[in-house]
């Protein structure tokens, strides 16, 4: 083993390994390749296309559309101390969720989340009163 430190690849948005797409083809309805994508850039727009096609111009209406909107459920906001509970149970080292926010730092920062989020609570109130009422404002409409 040398004392040099391994050398980084040319593609910074690679790690060096292996691609691991292979090379796809298009076929014709007659099972004819009409087209080898090769590179990076083609194999991701035909994937793009492929699996995310654009959106037709007018779309069927959709039954029950027309339908008056349900009674609303039942709302309210969970207590603190559900949040603290969830806090405590959270493994420290484990993955962060989609918050990107690491759980040993919720852990640590515990005690200023709960008066964060008290705050964050207080507006909220009137609006959670709302909702129990089935009630809400035109910007919510």
């Amino acid at each position: 083993m040398s004392g040099k430190p391994p050398a980084s690849p040319k593609n910074p948005l690679t790690d060096g390994s292996k691609t691991c797409i292979p090379t796809l083809y298009t076929k014709s309805d007659t099972n004819e390749v009409t087209a080898t994508h090769n590179t990076v850039e083609q194999k991701a727009a035909l994937l793009l296309c492929t699996f995310f096609p654009p959106r037709p111009n007018h779309l069927p209406p959709y039954p029950g559309d027309s339908d008056p909107l349900p009674t609303p459920l039942p709302f309210s906001m969970p207590p603190l101390s559900a949040l603290q509970r969830c806090i405590k149970q959270l493994r420290p080292h484990k993955a962060p969720g989609p918050d990107g926010i690491p759980n040993i730092v919720l852990k640590r920062a515990s005690a200023i989340l709960r008066r964060c989020f008290t705050h964050a609570y207080a507006p909220l109130c009137p609006f959670d009163t709302s909702l129990k009422r089935g009630e809400l404002g035109l910007p919510w409409h």
